[in-house]
């Protein structure tokens, strides 16, 4: 039976979620609800939807009428089954597929993602006004998948949408057939298409200028369509994997910078534009491709990886380029001599190559990084305005010829202002005692130098002892052990 409340005790009142009670003076009970959950403005839920993982942001939608209104109407929309716990990256390629993944559980998770989709799609019909951002990435397994991923990208485009980006693949690994659609936005500036096949579309995009393709299947017909449609394009980035591009053509007079990454076979690209200023070209080395460039002095910024240099013809296509600020070259085969003569580059990167004479006549050549084999810098010292240089070392072997390498890249450095060592292990960089009288004489002009050391076994002093002998005119060196630095101030003797 329940407890008779004593006589004169007052009924016990708890407040519920969502509520404040408040009670005024003597026995008179004033209680004032208040919702402060769907009272905070606008921003405020917003940004707690943005911190939130995308599934649990749905969820607070059940929280109020106002909230599923906020959220329903947010001009952001990231749609990604691998929030339902589905592995997009499964079906990358027909080669690749690995069907014993593809489970009931699998199913089960597209299904709900699929439910997810129509039921927004239903709701932001009703709220929202228009879109900022619209992210999709899904497998397409059936044509309700197909019907539904169509009129999600319609509706983010009648919906002014600004940035567009589609990632889509079928369950046998073959792309996703964007067919039959009409890209028309006057508001579009940012599209990137990823594993899909282009046919028979329609772009009218006037304010497009970021397009990035990646692995899509596009014949030569359809692309230039694409290409007339984007007028105002300023980046153009396209990654190859299948051949239906061999012979690609690129004229947009307004095109600023434009990437080519890892064909998979051997083509030609012709590339027209009076105002290029940024090239990338990323290869897998096996395969060669002609480039042909109408405009090269507007060209500041180039950035080649994984070429093939067997014919020798590298460094002529780097000087094609006479007004170069920035180069980066990494990951070259059969890279022997290449001869630089920039008189506006500041910036030089080389990683991974094996063993190169480099010459570099750059006298406005202010940073230099460098990670591969022993390569030789003659004639460096030319360059007066080099402020920061910085080696990775990673030797292969620690030999004779690994110390005088680097007794001899601490001498053709000495005049930079910051110059930094990173490498895996001490052992990279402590001379050993048997070597002192072949590394003589000493080298006295570096004056400042960085040393970072990710594991390690000895400790300040041995490798000061070991490596600071060789640099008397030493004034401050930075030493960093693991996550711990120290700087060393060394006496000047007049």
């Amino acid at each position: 039976m329940p407890r008779r409340r004593k006589r004169g005790q007052k009924k016990s009142r708890t407040p519920k979620i969502g509520m404040t009670m408040t009670t005024g003076g003597g026995d008179k009970e004033d209680t004032d609800r208040v919702d402060r959950i769907s009272s905070l403005p606008i921003d405020i839920i917003r940004r707690i939807h943005l911190s939130l993982p995308r599934v649990d942001a749905v969820r607070t939608s059940v929280l109020s009428q106002r909230w599923r209104t906020i959220w329903a109407s947010h001009p952001k929309i990231y749609l990604n089954e691998e929030d339902f716990g589905a592995e997009f990256s499964v079906f990358m390629d027909k080669d690749e597929v690995d069907f014993s993944k593809y489970c009931d559980g699998e199913r089960e998770k597209r299904k709900a993602f699929l439910t997810y989709l129509q039921k927004s799609l239903d709701i932001r019909h009703k709220y929202f006004e228009h879109v900022d951002t619209f992210f999709l990435q899904m497998t397409v397994e059936n044509a309700s998948a197909e019907s539904l991923v169509k009129k999600w990208i319609d509706f983010a485009l009648k919906k002014k949408v600004k940035t567009l980006h589609i990632s889509l693949k079928s369950r046998y690994g073959k792309r996703f057939d964007l067919c039959n659609i009409a890209f028309i936005a006057a508001t579009l500036v940012d599209l990137r298409i990823e594993y899909c096949q282009i046919s028979n579309c329609s772009f009218i995009l006037p304010t497009l200028s970021s397009l990035c393709l990646v692995d899509v299947f596009i014949e030569d017909n359809d692309f230039k369509d694409l290409l007339a449609g984007c007028p105002g394009i300023e980046q153009l980035r396209i990654t190859l994997y299948s051949k239906k591009l061999p012979n690609m053509v690129v004229s947009n007079p307004t095109l600023k910078l434009f990437g080519l990454y890892y064909p998979s076979f051997n083509g030609k690209v012709l590339i027209e534009s009076k105002h290029l200023e940024s090239l990338e070209f990323s290869f897998s080395r096996k395969f060669m491709w002609d480039i042909e460039i109408t405009s090269r002095t507007t060209v500041g910024n180039l950035r080649l990886r994984g070429v093939n240099d067997q014919d020798r013809t590298l460094t002529h296509f780097i000087n094609e380029f006479p007004l170069l600020e920035i180069l980066v070259i990494s990951d070259c085969s059969n890279l022997q001599n290449l001869y630089l003569s920039q008189r506006n580059l500041s910036s030089f990167e080389m990683y991974h190559v094996d063993e190169v004479e480099v010459r570099i006549d750059a006298p406005k050549l202010k940073s230099l990084e460098y990670a591969g084999g022993l390569a030789l810098f003659p004639g460096i010292e030319a360059s007066k305005e080099l402020e920061f240089v910085r080696f990775y070392l990673n030797p292969e072997m620690l030999n004779d010829g690994w110390y005088i390498w680097l007794r001899n890249i601490l001498e053709c450095f000495a005049h930079a202002k910051h110059l930094s060592l990173i490498c895996q292990s001490e052992q990279a960089i402590i001379f050993p005692d048997e070597l002192a009288e072949v590394l003589l004489p000493t080298i006295n002009d570096l004056k400042n130098l960085e040393i970072r050391i990710d594991s390690f076994a000895a400790t300040s002093q041995q490798i000061l002892d070991g490596f600071v002998w060789i640099l008397p005119g030493l004034k401050t060196l930075s030493l960093t052990l693991g996550s711990i630095t120290k700087v060393i101030e060394f006496p000047q003797w007049g």
